[in-house]
């Protein structure tokens, strides 16, 4: 009732059609358009106003946020700022310690199993000793099953070129003859010879069993064998082991062979003897193989 002048400012005449202002009257000013404060408070997020809707945003720099650390991962979350994560070097290797290079930002996996790293042990990654791990050489402490593996007899088949087909020079163990027919109850002597030999000799004897078995003649531990007062079941096969202690080498005689006879007049067997013997004598067989 005073009849003063009124002037009450009407916001909604103040309208500049940009979303991302907030219109105001001021009265003694006028209109006034305050940009919209779209400040987050997060250091790493670019904030701004969306000129359509005048929604804020909030969009993320990774590149904000660098410690200067080159063993972290440096990312930007829009709600809590920046987060540096430790790199996961982890090789998953149970046997490695895994760091990273504070210079660099390489990974380094060091060794801490026992033996890693350190030199291989004596023979390890060597090739093998020459027949270590190898299965053994046929007949390597047995006499070799007759004519398998052995030089050809000396006149069986073809005579041989001079010196093909010979056995390289060592220890070599020959006979005369070989094949005895020999009455019940009269002796006979098994001898060898031996050459190539280097050192001190030691001999053998064995008797093959039918089915090619070894049996050791106790005390026939020369280079002649003598069976006294020869039985029926001395018949059979005889063969000598020798070896030479400087060589290292064991060879084995030829195959003897002795056949009994029983029933026959003693003159009718000398006479079938002496013919095997000049068929057996001069007859010559020598094997030889390195002990391992």
């Amino acid at each position: 009732m005073t009849g003063a002048c009124i002037h009450t400012p009407d916001n909604p005449l103040c309208n500049d059609s940009d979303p991302c202002t907030i219109d105001t009257c001021d009265p003694l000013s006028g209109c006034v358009f305050t940009p919209k404060n779209c400040n987050d408070g997060v250091a790493c997020t670019l904030d701004s106003c969306d000129p359509m809707t005048g929604a804020c945003i909030h969009t993320a720099d990774n590149g904000l946020c660098n410690d200067s650390d080159p063993c972290t991962i440096d990312t930007c979350n829009p709600l809590s700022g920046c987060v540096f994560t430790p790199k996961n070097c982890d090789d998953a290797d149970p046997c490695t310690e895994d760091s990273c290079e504070p210079i660099t930002g390489e990974c380094i996996h060091t060794g801490i199993c026992e033996g890693e790293g350190e030199p291989p042990l004596e023979g390890e990654g060597e090739p093998p000793v020459e027949g270590e791990g190898e299965p053994p050489i046929e007949g390597e402490g047995e006499p070799p099953v007759e004519g398998e593996g052995e030089p050809p007899v000396e006149g069986e088949g073809e005579p041989p070129v001079e010196g093909e087909g010979e056995p390289p020079a060592g220890l070599e163990v020959t006979a005369g003859q070989t094949y005895f027919l020999i009455p019940e109850g009269n002796s006979v002597s098994f001898e060898i010879f031996v050459s190539g030999a280097q050192g001190t000799l030691s001999f053998q004897w064995y008797r093959h069993t039918p089915d090619k078995a070894l049996t050791i003649i106790p005390d026939a531990t020369d280079a002649v064998y003598t069976i006294a007062e020869v039985a029926l079941e001395d018949a059979g096969e005889y063969q000598c082991e020798v070896y030479d202690d400087i060589l290292a080498e064991t060879a084995w005689s030829p195959m003897f062979t002795l056949a009994v006879g029983s029933g026959v007049p003693v003159a009718g067997l000398a006479g079938l003897a002496a013919a095997l013997a000049l068929t057996g004598l001069g007859s010559a067989l020598a094997m030889r193989r390195r002990r391992q």
